[in-house]
C-alpha cells in the first residue's frame, strides 16, 4: 500500500503538492470584473485588490501549461529523446506529459501506462463540475465564473491520449506495453510517482521497468528541499529525499494534534537520497529535468 492511495478523488483535488492558483492573466480578469473577496486579507492577494484566491488541483488546464514550457523543451535535451526512440512514461495519469512530448518530438513513440482504477474511469470524463466547484468555492459566481471556467476548460475528456490499463508487475503485462511501444523502450520513465512510495514500492517499480530490457530507466522526482526553520512537513510524511549524496535530512513531521517526529524515524522511506536507493537509475528533479545518473 503506497503512503498516498490515489484510487480516491481527495489526493487529486486538494493534495498540497497540486495545489494551484488561477494564472496571474485570469487573476487581473476577474479583478475587472469587480469581484473582490469578502474578506481579503484571508485572500492572500493584497496586491490584487481583494480577488478571491481560487485553487485547483491537478488539472489539465495547469499541469500541460507546465508540460509544454518545462517538461517537453527540457526533457527531450537532458534525457537524449530524439525522433525513433520508445519512451515508455508510468504514471503519466491522463496521457498529458506524453502529449506534450509527441508534439515536441514527432517521429518518437510515447506510450502512458496508469494502471489505477480512479484514473482509467476518469480519463474519458471532464473536469468541468469539478472547477465550477472550485471557482464558486472562492466566492466567484454568475458571469465571472463563467468567464473563468471557460478558459481553464474546454469541456473535452481528460486523456487525449490512450492511457494503457497495465503496472509492469508480470510479464505479461511488460510484454503488452513492449507491444504497445513497437519493442522494448529505449527510455522508461516513472513520472512523479516516488514521493507517494514507500522505498520498497520504488526499489520493485524499479525493477519492473528493468525487466524490461530498456536503454535507461529514470524517475521524475520532487526533490527534498530543508524546509524553512521551524516549519514542519505535515502528514502524510511522503518521501522526501535528496536526489544524491548523503546531506543532513531534519524535517519534522507534524500530525493532526501538531506533535513532531523526524522524517528519520519514518518507517519505509530509510534511504536519505534517491540516488543511493536506485543506484542504476537516472534521477530527474522535476524542477530542472536535469537528470543525476
Amino acid at each position: 500500500m503506497p503512503i498516498v492511495d490515489f484510487n480516491t478523488a481527495e489526493p487529486w483535488a486538494g493534495h498540497r503538492i497540486w495545489r494551484w492558483q488561477i494564472t496571474r492573466r485570469i487573476r487581473q480578469k476577474i479583478a475587472e470584473s469587480g469581484v473582490r473577496s469578502p474578506d481579503p486579507q484571508k485572500s492572500g492577494l493584497a496586491d490584487w485588490n481583494g480577488v478571491p484566491a481560487i485553487h485547483v488541483g491537478f488539472h489539465r488546464y495547469m499541469v500541460m501549461r507546465d508540460n509544454r514550457v518545462h517538461r517537453a523543451t527540457k526533457l527531450p535535451k537532458n534525457l537524449n529523446i530524439a525522433a525513433g526512440d520508445r519512451v515508455l512514461l508510468m504514471g503519466d495519469v491522463y496521457g498529458w506529459t506524453a502529449e506534450a512530448l509527441a508534439e515536441a518530438v514527432p517521429g518518437a513513440t510515447f506510450v502512458s501506462v496508469d494502471a489505477t482504477p480512479l484514473t482509467q474511469a476518469r480519463a474519458s470524463q471532464t473536469e468541468t463540475a469539478y472547477l465550477q466547484s472550485q471557482i464558486a468555492a472562492a466566492g466567484v459566481t454568475g458571469a465571472t465564473a463563467a468567464m473563468v471556467v471557460a478558459e481553464i476548460d474546454d469541456g473535452l475528456p481528460r486523456a487525449r491520449r490512450t492511457v494503457v490499463d497495465e503496472d509492469a508487475a508480470n510479464q505479461g503485462s511488460r510484454n503488452r506495453i513492449r507491444n504497445e511501444l513497437g519493442g522494448a523502450p529505449t527510455h522508461s520513465l516513472t513520472m512523479g510517482m516516488f514521493n507517494f512510495l514507500f522505498d520498497s514500492e520504488a526499489v520493485d517499480i524499479s525493477a519492473r521497468l528493468h525487466d524490461m530490457n530498456p536503454g535507461m530507466v529514470g524517475h521524475i522526482i520532487n526533490p527534498f528541499n530543508k524546509p524553512a526553520h521551524g516549519k514542519a512537513e505535515p502528514e502524510p510524511a511522503l518521501n522526501w529525499k535528496h536526489i544524491s549524496g548523503g546531506q543532513a535530512r531534519d524535517t519534522m513531521i507534524a500530525d493532526r494534534d501538531s506533535n513532531t517526529r523526524p522524517l528519520d524515524a519514518e518507517p519505509g522511506i530509510e534511504a536519505r537520497s534517491w540516488k543511493a536507493l536506485l543506484p542504476d537509475d537516472w534521477i530527474v528533479p522535476h524542477t530542472s529535468y536535469s537528470a543525476h545518473f
